[in-house]
């Protein structure tokens, strides 16, 4: 129900390459947009964005509806376009579906991996991410080993 209600929230203006919220104001602005996709994790609103030279990125709104710095998660070597239909994993939601003019790969929501101390994963407010105190690294929710152990 959420991702649904979260998908209608927001219009991508092709011509215009932005992603506005249903209140017209601009919450991000990136050239080339051809797929948008939002989801609600943890109360937080998070945009997966497709491009026109076949990047895969992931915006995390605060809670003006203002996005953060969008993160590449993946970028297709061939820099072809993404197909305008962008999913999630109906059985592992760490994991979207991107397709492309001749692939379509299933890519994971999140690169907890690359924030190396618990502030640095903390303070990234990815809410794919916190830090595993058993393992002392940052991990996918659910990821960590003991369910009761993971901070932020």
């Amino acid at each position: 129900k959420n991702q649904a209600q979260a998908s209608t929230h927001f219009i991508v203006n092709v011509e215009k390459s932005v992603v506005e919220s249903i209140r017209k104001l601009p919450t991000l602005i990136h050239s080339g947009l051809v797929a948008v996709y939002g989801t609600v994790v943890l109360n937080r609103i998070v945009l997966f964005l497709g491009t026109d030279d076949g990047q895969l990125l992931k915006a995390i709104l605060n809670e003006d509806m203002k996005s953060n710095c969008p993160e590449v998660l993946y970028e297709i070597k061939e820099e072809t376009s993404v197909f305008p239909k962008l999913r999630l994993d109906p059985r592992d939601n760490n994991y979207i579906y991107l397709s492309s003019a001749n692939k379509v790969r299933r890519i994971p929501v999140a690169n907890c991996g690359k924030y190396v101390s618990e502030q640095e994963c903390l303070s990234a407010k990815d809410p794919y991410c916190g830090w595993c105190l058993l393992n002392q690294r940052c991990t996918l929710r659910g990821k960590c080993t003991s369910s009761n152990s993971t901070k932020g």
